[in-house]
């Protein structure tokens, strides 16, 4: 399989043990019966990944792929055939496994429980690799195997077992297992250019994209990579002065409130609000470079440790935003517990410009306690709004009038759901659009006797007709209950 000078290998092995528990000084006990650790360490040559060297006298040029090892210096062409004789890379080698163990035996309770403990090292170096080579075509072949890398592995294994005897005619035995591995490139043998570390790339197609799957230094062998890019914006500022240039948007909002894992993890959302100069950079870089208003989304702080409510927002005004709006919980808090009215108050009784206050405003009335209390230029309105978009007229009419208007009957949210659907299919599409309107289609039947099944046939609907046809069904079905009510 290798050149004649490289046929055999040296692979020495050690191996030691120590049973403690034999030793005079070992006092046994019900509670230690044996007590042994070990130790090894040895090499394994591999040549698993190669062919042999000389296969027959004549070869098909369709079976170079499986010769790689063989080079046109010592091959001679006939037509269509080569003839092999000498291997193209003669200092190819075994690839070799180096591993070091490490081991403790226990054995306690009457022998009744057995924990064994393995933690090893292995360096497995000189890997047998293709490489390419430009070669004329020709020749029939475009690789040859070189030894180029070196891996490393770690590990750790835990064995816990169990037996007794309940009885002369029954006994049992229970164990379990616990393991931990770890892999990583050491070396990756080749370089780039500029003398950096290069990779090896799997010529697998992956969805249609090849070179996903490679091997880098430091990292585990054959790692998946997603493509990254620059993105259409390379910073904010820029992103923002393009909506302010190409858009017929009224104003631009920086949303400094979002706690949801995926977005604050890349220092976005509510991640700002850590710390009041970075609020302060980043609205003013956007409203330098934008001339329709600039307004911010924020919540009180990110967590009761650290409110920042007022500073932020004042760096907010500082930097030129004109317009706030905060939600009166902490990121950690979700949306779960109550918003703080009370910190919201102190927010706007320290701004010049609007504030909206936002945070647990569910009715009309909420709206007009939220104003008294906190003083805030306006309330602002999320989730209550979900599903029931008549909140916000009947919000505007009772702050104006005092009087509250009727809810949306059962017919009434159906017909509203069914617009939203249909506008946002004819805005995405209908693929897209069903999926996107499946989170939104429960909201618009919350409350409604007799609901949970048609919910789940919501969320499983695939197409628009289908969709449609069950919000008929169940406005049909939620009419037909309301006339026998009215004639018992």
């Amino acid at each position: 399989r290798l050149p004649k000078e490289n046929n055999y290998g040296d692979f020495p092995a050690v191996t030691v043990g120590w049973k403690i528990s034999n030793e005079k000084f070992f006092k046994k006990s019900d509670l230690i019966s044996l007590l042994k650790i070990r130790a090894s360490w040895g090499r394994v040559g591999n040549l698993g990944s190669i062919g042999y060297n000389y296969k027959s006298a004549v070869l098909s040029k369709g079976n170079w792929s499986e010769q790689a090892q063989y080079g046109p210096e010592g091959n001679k062409t006939w037509g269509n055939f080569v003839y092999n004789s000498v291997a193209l890379n003669k200092d190819l080698t075994w690839e070799t496994s180096e591993q070091t163990d490490l081991g403790i035996d226990l054995e306690m309770f009457k022998e009744r429980l057995s924990l064994s403990v393995d933690y090893f090292e292995k360096r497995t170096f000189n890997l047998i690799q293709m490489q390419t080579m430009d070669w004329p075509s020709t020749i029939g072949i475009d690789a040859m195997l070189v030894n180029q890398g070196e891996v490393r592995n770690r590990g750790l294994e835990v064995q816990l077992g169990w037996k007794d005897k309940l009885n002369k005619d029954f006994s049992y035995f229970v164990t379990g297992n616990f393991a931990w591995l770890k892999n990583w490139v050491s070396d990756i043998g080749v370089k780039n250019a500029d003398g950096t570390p290069g990779v090896w790339t799997n010529s697998k197609v992956f969805r249609g994209i090849p070179y996903m799957i490679q091997t880098a230094e430091g990292e585990p062998l054959n790692s998946f990579y997603l493509i990254k890019t620059d993105g259409i914006f390379q910073s904010d500022e820029e992103a923002a002065k393009y909506v302010d240039q190409h858009t017929a948007a009224d104003v631009i909002d920086i949303n400094m409130g979002c706690p949801v894992n995926k977005v604050v993890k890349t220092d976005a959302g509510a991640r700002w609000l850590l710390d009041p100069n970075k609020v302060y950079e980043m609205v003013s870089y956007v409203t330098d470079a934008v001339k329709k208003p600039v307004t911010v989304k924020m919540r009180t702080g990110w967590d009761d440790k650290h409110i920042l409510a007022v500073e932020n927002a004042l760096a907010a005004e500082r930097a030129g935003a004109s317009a706030i709006a905060m939600h009166g919980r902490t990121r950690k808090q979700m949306y779960t517990g109550q918003a703080d009215w009370n910190i919201l108050k102190e927010v706007a009784s320290q701004l010049k410009i609007p504030f909206m206050a936002n945070g647990d405003v569910k009715t009309p009335e909420d709206a007009k306690k939220i104003l008294d209390m906190t003083g805030a230029t306006a309330a602002m309105i999320g989730r209550a709004a979900m599903g029931n978009p008549w909140m916000l007229k009947r919000t505007e009419h009772y702050l104006e009038t005092g009087e509250l208007l009727p809810e949306a009957t059962p017919e009434q949210k159906i017909e509203m759901a069914k617009d939203h659907l249909n506008r946002l299919v004819d805005l995405k599409g209908e693929y897209v659009g069903v999926r996107e309107f499946r989170g939104l289609s429960t909201y618009y039947i919350k409350g409604i006797p007799r609901a949970a099944r048609t919910k789940v046939a919501l969320v499983e609907a695939e197409t628009l007709d289908e969709m449609n046809d069950i919000f008929d069904r169940f406005a049909e079905q939620t009419a037909e209950r309301a006339a026998k009510r009215q004639q018992a």
